[in-house]
């Protein structure tokens, strides 16, 4: 049984926002468009784009087909073949600028789905369908996709999306609200996704080798359960504190008194839970607060070298949000996250490196095995980081 939970304008606003400024698609497209919600928003963005529509239910894709006669609206069943040779939008495989889903995710009693495109891998529905999708995505477009949390962290998809992020980047932008959906209570998140492109991961920031040589993870040491509030204290930060790269100091919890406490400049992430590049959070300097056993922190000597600590996390997030693991919550441990930052430091090619040598003829080749080495090494980096500090 699949339940249908239409896209709330709200949401299709936010996702639409998670788009770069910069970006101007061509081609739009939703394969689960329900009401067309995601892609009404992005008609009012972008209303010269060619727009492709796909859903299951023949009353909804009548309905869409007579509010918005200029596009290309199609009924099929996504996850069936013929959906990917006898349809409006088959013949656009590599080709869509901007992909939108809301993907069916609510499988109660539903057995995993096999793939189509990749033999021997099942999912549940939302990966199954990201993964397919994926295959009309232009070389340079953006997929934006709600998906259940469940999915992004569950041992049943987890083979599905190492397939998938082998040739995509995945980010995980935010955590939605659990009444996101009017219709329904699920915790989701927005998820970004684009082609790998070569030097990706390859980016370092010269000058920063000090800081990442003696880096130093504390972890905080407050139980939320059982912390006593003190006027005398500094403020306790948790992780729902840490949003959209800042931290709210506003008194939540009240203060308390800890042996341990930081002081900024300091860059705070999650130790346990749900990790975004939204949670990666500055805390500014001269700032003292006292950290839940939930958060990790990494002082640094002046504010930019938190800043460009923080950019390096985003620049590698495949390899560092690989290493939040566990069968109930992720989490990561104050070990692995100490050697993910020494794997940064390792990294010697930086992409000014890269472009110097890529544009001098006779280096050429030397540049390209050199970025390929390095590409390779942040690809196993997760895996290694993981065997060395479980």
């Amino acid at each position: 049984m699949i339940d249908i939970h239409y896209t709330p304008i709200e949401l299709a606003q936010a996702m639409i926002a998670c788009v770069p400024k910069s970006f101007s698609p061509r081609t739009i497209a939703d394969f689960s468009a329900g009401e067309g919600s995601l892609l009404n928003e992005a008609a009012k963005i972008w209303p010269r784009a060619s727009v492709f529509a796909n859903d299951l239910s023949p009353k909804s894709a009548r309905l869409i087909a007579s509010l918005n006669s200029s596009w290309c609206v199609s009924c099929s069943d996504f996850l069936k073949p013929s959906a990917h040779t006898h349809t409006k939008f088959s013949l656009q495989k590599t080709s869509i600028d901007l992909i939108l889903l809301n993907p069916p995710f609510s499988e109660r009693g539903r057995k995993p789905t096999d793939w189509l495109d990749y033999e021997g891998v099942k999912s549940g529905l939302a990966a199954a369908f990201v993964s397919l999708s994926l295959k009309y995505l232009s070389d340079n477009g953006y997929m934006l996709a709600i998906l259940p949390n469940g999915s992004l962290t569950s041992e049943r998809d987890a083979h599905g999306w190492s397939v998938i992020r082998k040739h995509y980047d995945v980010e995980i932008l935010t955590d939605n609200s659990m009444r996101a959906f009017k219709s329904a209570v699920a915790r989701t998140s927005i998820v970004r996704i684009r082609r790998k492109k070569a030097g990706n991961k390859l980016r370092l920031v010269q000058g920063l080798e000090n800081e990442l040589q003696t880096v130093d993870v504390k972890r905080g040491r407050v139980q939320m359960h059982s912390f006593i509030s003190c006027p005398d204290g500094l403020p306790l930060i948790h992780t729902t504190q840490l949003k959209e790269g800042g931290i709210i100091l506003k008194d939540r919890y009240g203060s308390v008194s800890c042996k341990v406490s930081v002081k900024g400049p300091a860059l705070l992430f999650p130790r346990v839970g749900m990790v975004t590049p939204g949670k990666i959070c500055l805390l500014e300097i001269n700032e003292s607060v006292v950290l839940s056993d939930c958060v990790l922190a990494i002082e640094t000597s002046e504010v930019k070298a938190a800043v460009t600590i923080r950019e390096l996390i985003i620049q590698n997030w495949e390899s560092f949000s690989a290493l939040y693991s566990g069968t109930g919550a992720k989490y990561i441990t104050v070990k692995r996250a100490t050697i993910f930052f020494s794997y940064l430091k390792s990294l010697e090619l930086t992409e000014f490196q890269y472009r110097e040598m890529e544009s001098s003829e006779a280096n050429e080749q030397g540049a390209k095995k050199l970025a390929r080495m390095a590409y390779a090494k942040a690809q196993d980096s997760a895996d290694l980081i993981c065997k060395v500090a479980p």
